[in-house]
């Protein structure tokens, strides 16, 4: 595996930590400076999704990168809808097919799966991006065109807050391609096509010690709902957390290079303590769109457990762990089972 796949997957797994903490308030703590800490989940997604679109799109020189992007929303689309189904089969105890299609359509069987509604615009339109950051890298002035593109960007993020909606799904989801998670994508893009995110270890330790302080800072005052960018923007933008605001925004970058800056050292390290650390998760980091999609129900099936509504020192010790370990053993299962039904159906042809 690529140091660089070492330190996305792990970044994967600071990003999919943060979606669960923002799940398990009243759970598992109460905080708002813990809360904080979930700010930043899905646009991290979101950020990474771009910066691995530009390293996959960027090598597609014979195929039409469109027909490539349109199986992977197929792809994705089919583990979502199965999702789905297992949520229908659990909460209704049996198939109901008009009420599981509805819900497919919605995306609303549960409240992450909003996710799905912007994302799968946003890989349709990865294929022009990728082009889009190619052209300007190609100018004399690359940097006042990525400037001025980033510019663009933000302006049609605001005017799709402003003026599109896409029925009425949850947060980013109702607005064509997700507001301003349309921005975090393209910086994503952009952060790896001009090289931010390549290998140098004076560049990741200036990156480490501006980043960390930095990161403190904006926990903290979010946490404390002392930063003021979100009031400024919230005529254009909303109110600041879903699509994110600026402070959001700033935060996930903030925590990309971070990650970056930390997974990736540690990732040249000798140490077998670390390397086998690093494995783990990056095993978990491959696992993260199980886990976003299924934490929930593991959630749902240890509310309706008498034992873990009643004991708060069960629930603060067994919920993160399992809702990060039961999706990556669903995951297994799911994967072997479609290895295991693709031999059959060779076999029989």
């Amino acid at each position: 595996m690529a140091k660089r796949k070492i330190w996305i997957d792990c970044a994967k797994v600071v990003a999919i930590i943060s979606v669960i903490l923002c799940h398990v308030k009243g759970t598992v703590y109460t905080s708002d400076i813990v809360r904080a800490l979930g700010n930043f989940s899905v646009s991290l997604f979101v950020l990474l999704s771009g910066v691995t679109a530009w390293y996959s799109l960027k090598k597609v020189q014979t195929k039409n990168p469109f027909v490539i992007q349109i199986v992977r929303i197929l792809k994705l689309f089919g583990a979502y809808a199965l999702a789905t189904l297992m949520y229908h089969i659990y909460h209704e105890r049996t198939i109901v097919p008009k009420e599981y299609f509805e819900r497919l359509i919605d995306f609303d069987i549960t409240g992450p799966f909003y996710f799905f509604v912007f994302f799968f615009q946003l890989m349709i339109i990865a294929p022009l991006l990728v082009g889009w950051i190619q052209f300007c890298k190609n100018k004399k002035h690359q940097v006042l065109w990525h400037v001025l593109s980033v510019v663009g960007i933000t302006i049609i993020a605001t005017l799709s807050i402003q003026f599109t909606s896409i029925r009425d799904y949850f947060g980013g989801s109702r607005y064509l391609f997700g507001g301003t998670y349309l921005i975090l994508y393209y910086v994503g893009m952009l952060l790896s096509a001009v090289g931010c995110l390549e290998n140098g270890e004076r560049r990741k330790k200036y990156c480490f010690w501006v980043a960390l302080p930095m990161w403190i800072v904006w926990w903290v005052l979010s946490g404390l709902n002392l930063l003021p960018f979100d009031k400024w923007l919230r005529d254009l933008w909303g109110n600041g957390v879903n699509p994110p605001s600026f402070n959001v925004i700033l935060f996930a970058i903030i925590t990309l290079f971070l990650a970056y800056s930390v997974f990736d050292s540690l990732s040249l390290h000798q140490s077998k303590w670390i390397q086998s650390v690093l494995k783990a998760f990056s095993v978990i980091g491959k696992a993260t769109l199980y886990i976003f999609m299924y934490h929930m129900l593991v959630l749902d099936i240890l509310w309706d457990r008498a034992f873990y509504e009643e004991s708060l020192l069960i629930r603060r010790t067994i919920t993160i762990p399992l809702l990060i370990v039961t999706p990556v053993i669903i995951q297994w299962v799911i994967h072997k089972s479609v290895g295991f039904l693709g031999k059959v159906f060779k076999k029989n042809e």
